[in-house]
């Protein structure tokens, strides 16, 4: 129990989640060492040298870690996911953590690298929208946004 929770902690794991399998695995054979099924500190070592290179002992951020997944669903590999997250939170000029039609323009002008404002077509864009957004938002997260690229220009 006081394992799992320091597990849990350290890999920013929240308690209502199924613990990863091989995490899990892993713990559970540390803790069947001992009859009263504690961990002892070699136990704990041993345990940490088996699990340093997990991706939540490695990633124990959330956010880094829903983000490759991300890469790993779309076959992207992080260095360019993480150059369009900086993509898009460059142009999200509101902060909010989304994007909404005008920066929508920006963003997409810059994706195509375009010089001037007539070097994409207003049709083109609205396309572009149209098959990231559904009609029912006015904005997109940045999840959406990579799922479009992916399809569109990976």
């Amino acid at each position: 129990q006081e394992f799992e929770v320091m597990v849990r902690q350290r890999c920013d794991l929240p308690p209502h989640e199924p613990l990863p399998a091989t995490l899990g695995t892993t713990m559970q054979k540390a803790v069947e060492k001992r009859p009263d099924g504690t961990v002892g500190f070699e136990d704990f070592l041993l345990w940490v040298w088996q699990c340093i290179f997990m991706e939540e002992m490695s990633a124990t951020d959330l956010p880094e870690r829903q983000q490759r997944s991300l890469a790993r669903e779309l076959g992207l590999d992080l260095p360019k996911l993480e150059s369009l997250r900086e993509l898009f939170n460059n142009c999200d000029d509101d902060r909010s953590g989304f994007i909404e039609w005008p920066e929508f323009d920006q963003l997409v002008r810059c994706l195509l690298d375009a010089k001037e404002a007539t070097d994409v077509s207003e049709a083109l864009l609205r396309r572009y929208w149209s098959e990231v957004n559904d009609a029912s938002s006015d904005c997109i997260g940045f999840p959406d946004f990579v799922r479009w690229y992916a399809k569109n220009f990976a």
